[in-house]
């Protein structure tokens, strides 16, 4: 077997599966962003458990109308993230009558039990055992409110980052099925074919993993679609890849096999497969060169 050719294959199923994972990815900002607006949602559902039961959502609404937290809004758009402090000083303002002359926070007694027994929710319990052990420093009060809010941002980040990963698998499903990727077949394809692992490899080489990336409206790093959609039609003009269900293939057992394979490998994400790339190209020219020596000796 030549470990060059083999090197080549690897490196172009590589290829192959980082973009389709970065079209998961695509999807994935679609439609969490323009759709569903996930991460909006989330936030105002994880700071609602942290004002409690508030059925008639007045102390949300309050929160929500601050100025620190309207600013944050965009067009037709919840605030998808609110920085520490600004939740720490609107949370605040919600209950401080106003600040002493020694910077210490005057309660508006109708806001808030006398005990944290009392309190029935966690901002209230916050509030009052914030009061107890910074002596209603408002300065203090707000940095304890910000590690508070961080604690509980990282559960909503996790929560997240879970629902994601429920719909990246969703996406490679859809996306291996419906280009028919069957890795097997891809495998076997490009071992016998050296002009498409060729076009594959210096695809890989010339491609920056970063070139797939822009900021987007919200300062936000996403997927530049223009690119990977560039990047696609290259891959599907390739002669002789099984992929796209003009293949003549059945759908068998191996097949089947075939798209768990590249299901599996898409899950990997983008991050992966780029990463693996650039360690498994830099031994490429090293093996060309040493298959260059070794055909000179035989020729010779």
């Amino acid at each position: 077997m030549d470990a060059l050719a083999l090197l080549d294959v690897i490196i172009g199923m590589a290829f192959i599966y980082a973009v389709m994972a970065l079209a998961c990815t695509a999807l994935n900002e679609y439609v969490v962003n323009t759709l569903g607006r996930c991460r909006g949602r989330i936030l105002m559902k994880g700071i609602r458990n942290l004002l409690g039961n508030d059925t008639d959502h007045s102390v949300l609404d309050l929160f929500y109308s601050h100025p620190l937290i309207r600013g944050l809004y965009a067009p037709g758009r919840m605030p998808s993230t609110i920085p520490p402090d600004s939740f720490a000083r609107s949370i605040l303002d919600c209950f401080i009558r106003s600040i002493d002359d020694d910077g210490k926070v005057v309660i508006d007694a109708d806001t808030l039990p006398e005990n944290v027994s009392a309190c029935a929710a966690p901002v209230d319990k916050m509030i009052r055992h914030l009061l107890l052990t910074t002596g209603g420093h408002y300065t203090k009060m707000i940095t304890g409110l910000e590690t508070w809010y961080n604690h509980a941002t990282d559960r909503m980040i996790g929560w997240y980052k879970r629902r994601l990963q429920a719909f990246s698998l969703v996406f490679a499903v859809l996306l291996t099925i419906g280009m028919n990727v069957d890795s097997i077949a891809l495998f076997t394809s490009l071992y016998s074919n050296p002009d498409a692992r060729e076009i594959l490899a210096t695809m890989a080489a010339k491609s920056d993993a970063s070139s797939f990336f822009k900021t987007g409206t919200n300062s936000d790093v996403v997927v530049n679609t223009d690119h990977l959609t560039n990047v696609t039609q290259q891959i599907s003009t390739i002669a002789g890849l099984p992929i796209s269900w003009r293949s003549e293939r059945m759908t068998t057992v191996e097949v089947l096999f075939g798209w768990l394979i590249t299901i599996l490998a898409v899950s990997f994400g983008a991050p992966f497969w780029f990463d693996l790339l650039s360690r498994v190209m830099r031994l490429r020219p090293e093996m060309a060169e040493t298959k260059k020596t070794q055909t000179g000796d035989a020729v010779v």
